[in-house]
C-alpha cells in the first residue's frame, strides 16, 4: 500500500500462520476489539512471536481498541517493553475522532463500533516515541511511533478499519507509514 511493501493480518491469522518465516519488513497487525480473558490481544503465542519478528528487525503497526489496556498488554508490561508504546487511559475520548478522521462509535449496519478506544503514551523504554494524532476531545495521544532501536512500533488507539471514509484510512495510513521511515 502507498509504496511500501508489508503484511497485514489478524491477530487470529497471525498466530495460525508463521509469520516469523515470512520475515516481511513491516506487519500490519490488526487487533480490532480484541480484548479480555476470552479474547485476549496477548496470548503467549502471540508475544513469542511478536517478540522474535521484532528480534528480526521487523517494523509493527497495530491498530485495535484494547491495544495497550486489555489485560495481556499490562502483565509483564508487554507492550511497554517489546512495543514501545503504554496505557495513558482505557477510555481516550468520549468522541468519535481520531484527529480530524471519524470512526464508527455507535452501532451501524456496515462496520463494528468503537466505543472506548485507548489513549496511548510512549514506553520508558523506546529510544523515542512520537506523537502522530491526537483524540481532539480529550487532547490524548490516539496514535504514535516508537524508535526501540532495531525496530519501530506505530500504535493506533482505533482500528483503521473502523475509520468510516476511505481516503481517511490512506490518510492515517500514509501517515504512519511516512513516519515509520522519519526513525
Amino acid at each position: 500500500a502507498l509504496g511500501y511493501s508489508f503484511s497485514s493480518c489478524s491477530r487470529k491469522a497471525f498466530c495460525e500462520e508463521n509469520m516469523t518465516e515470512r520475515k516481511p519488513d513491516l506487519l500490519d497487525l490488526i487487533c480490532g476489539k480484541q480484548q479480555g480473558e476470552k479474547y485476549p490481544v496477548y496470548d503467549a503465542q502471540m508475544k513469542r512471536a511478536l517478540r522474535e519478528l521484532c528480534n528480526q528487525g521487523t517494523d509493527l503497526l497495530i491498530s485495535g481498541s484494547a491495544i495497550a489496556s486489555d489485560e495481556s498488554a499490562l502483565q509483564d508490561e508487554f507492550t511497554s517493553r517489546a512495543l514501545g508504546f503504554s496505557l495513558i487511559r482505557a477510555y481516550g475520548t468520549p468522541g468519535d475522532k481520531i484527529g480530524p478522521y471519524k470512526y464508527s462509535h455507535n452501532l451501524n449496519p456496515d462496520i463494528y463500533c468503537i466505543e472506548h478506544p485507548d489513549a496511548l503514551k510512549g514506553s520508558k523504554y523506546a529510544k523515542s516515541s512520537k506523537v502522530i494524532l491526537k483524540y481532539p476531545d480529550s487532547r490524548l495521544c490516539a496514535a504514535l511511533v516508537s524508535d526501540m532501536g532495531s525496530y519501530r512500533c506505530a500504535a493506533i488507539g482505533v482500528p483503521l478499519e473502523a475509520l468510516l471514509n476511505d481516503n481517511d484510512r490512506l490518510s492515517v495510513l500514509s501517515m504512519i507509514l511516512e513516519n515509520l521511515q522519519l526513525y
